[in-house]
């Protein structure tokens, strides 16, 4: 069927007066996580996706102090998994993973500098996400989840943020800043770091 836009399938809403964000859908195909904002505290929800019905069983995935903020939530390729940036009392933006079937989670950064956009590699053997961990200017890190070794992909000089590896692992597309604005690159991934 097409949509009002020419493209295939059908919209369909999944949730109302949410406030939802950054959704991100299981590799399953059968979950979704999102964010919502509830009086000035922004929490990482799940909830099951229940075809041509939207979605149920939605509930927070972990525990949000008054005030944290929780954005871009992506799944790891285990459909396990879930990393997350979060904004914490004290000023600190860091990384944390949750583990969905118990809730438990890590936070993988813990400092001063602004991390955010997690995704992974699609052998779920990366973490990549950008921080302002190089003297203040944007870069992308990668995040080895087996050794903890976190290593700098890039090194511009104007910002580098959302960072995506491609499907064979190859390529690494980011967002960059220039004197022109912002534009989309691609560098090759290279998996030694």
């Amino acid at each position: 069927k097409k949509s009002p836009n020419g493209m295939e399938g059908e919209r369909l809403r999944w949730t109302a007066g949410f406030r939802a964000l950054d959704p991100d859908v299981s590799p399953d195909g059968r979950r979704v996580v999102f964010t919502t904002n509830h009086r000035g505290t922004t929490y990482v929800d799940i909830a099951d996706i229940v075809p041509a019905d939207g979605i149920k069983n939605t509930h927070a995935l972990v525990p949000s102090v008054r005030f944290d903020q929780a954005f871009t939530p992506r799944w790891s390729p285990d459909n396990r998994h879930v990393a997350y940036s979060v904004w914490k009392k004290g000023g600190y933006r860091d990384i944390r993973i949750v583990d969905t079937s118990d809730g438990s989670y890590v936070d993988i950064t813990h400092d001063r500098a602004i991390d955010g956009d997690p995704s992974y590699s699609p052998d779920g053997r990366w973490l990549v996400f950008h921080s302002d961990r190089t003297l203040g200017v944007t870069n992308i890190f990668a995040y080895e989840l087996a050794t903890g070794k976190l290593s700098q992909v890039t090194n511009v000089v104007n910002g580098a943020f959302q960072p995506q590896i491609s499907p064979d692992g190859k390529t690494l597309a980011y967002i960059g800043y220039t004197s022109k604005g912002y534009d989309v690159f691609a560098i090759a991934f290279d998996e030694q770091q």
